[in-house]
């Protein structure tokens, strides 16, 4: 397939949309109450729907949260001020999207959450033309980070990398992390290359695929969209 060399960044240079600027109504779908007698998946899992006019320009949304309470006044927080990462959302043009809470069991005892308060911020980049950033032939700049100014600003750093370049960097310091790990723990001999060889059957990377290493220490980088030479945005892995 021939790729035309678009790379879309979309990031946040200022302030979210806040709701009551925006028309979305935020109403609680699906609550689903998980426990299990090992420490994983025990868990409240509370869905959030956004409805109205301008959801389907919505791209992104993340949450914070200050209070969650159930029904016996206990805190269900997992922890102070609660934040989830950005959330892409590609397929709000339905006008319908679901952002996913997820908080600590209630008491068994509680019939319901009292109190549950926080932000959503939207990422809307129609409200803000300057959040997406147009990058072109980016293939011809690989092994650098990408100079757009606005990228600059938003102190996010995006370098391409050819194979080449990934093995010599991400590929070997993930292997000389996981020796370091191994030889902490204890592990040797064939315990050792068996590790070594299931990582590096997870780290290899093909001879034409691209990699993007990002530095985002504000986390403003909401997604990276490559597109083909129609401008359709193609299917990639990863964040």
């Amino acid at each position: 397939m021939k790729v035309n060399s678009v790379i879309v960044l979309a990031i946040m240079f200022f302030l979210p949309v806040a709701l009551h600027a925006a028309d979305v109504q935020v109403s609680v779908g699906e609550v689903k109450d998980s426990r299990s007698t090992s420490q994983f998946l025990n868990e409240l899992e509370i869905k959030l729907k956004l409805t109205g006019d301008d959801v389907p320009s919505i791209r992104g949304v993340k949450t914070t949260f200050t209070t969650a309470i159930d029904g016996t006044g206990r805190s269900i927080l997992k922890k102070e001020g609660q934040t989830a990462s950005f959330e892409p959302f590609r397929d709000a043009a339905s006008g319908l999207a679901e952002v996913t809470l997820k908080l600590k069991n209630p008491a068994r005892k509680a019939a319901v959450v009292s109190e549950l308060s926080g932000e959503l911020q939207l990422f809307m980049p129609e409200r803000d033309p300057a959040s997406i950033v147009v990058v072109k032939g980016f293939l011809a700049k690989a092994g650098k980070p990408l100079g757009a100014v606005s990228l600059a600003k938003a102190r996010v750093e995006v370098t391409v990398l050819t194979k080449a370049d990934y093995n010599a960097t991400v590929k070997r310091q993930e292997e000389e992390r996981v020796r370091a790990e191994g030889a902490k723990e204890g592990l040797s001999g064939a315990m050792m290359q068996m590790v070594e060889g299931f990582m590096g059957m997870f780290l290899e990377v093909g001879e034409h695929d691209v990699i993007f290493k990002l530095a985002d220490p504000a986390e403003k980088l909401i997604d990276i969209e490559v597109l083909d030479g129609k401008g359709n945005v193609m299917q990639t892995q990863g964040r």
